[in-house]
């Protein structure tokens, strides 16, 4: 089955320490509180639910399979660990 590469970056927060990338520092979050912003944006929120379960429920099991990258499938489980952390349970 081919993998299906998705633009995680595109629509996932990173903290902005996460990387260097100017992209990154102008429009990463900066801590928990934007974080629960985040979460409380309606379509911010039904973006990420929709990725997430999409990823969990794809038939291919390897998130770096799924995501195209290592560092995209890296990204993708630090957003996850990020947003479990400040709303546990929330979005998986």
């Amino acid at each position: 089955m081919r993998s299906v590469h998705i633009g995680f970056g595109l629509f996932s927060p990173q903290l902005k320490g996460f990387g260097h990338s100017y992209r990154l520092q102008y429009y990463g979050i900066a801590d928990g509180n934007e974080e629960c912003a985040y979460l409380a944006h309606p379509l911010l929120n039904a973006w990420l639910r929709e990725i997430t379960n999409v990823i969990l429920h794809h038939s291919v099991k390897e998130v770096k399979e799924v995501m195209g990258s290592r560092i995209d499938a890296l990204k993708f489980c630090y957003s996850m660990t990020l947003f479990d952390a400040v709303c546990p349970n929330n979005i998986f």
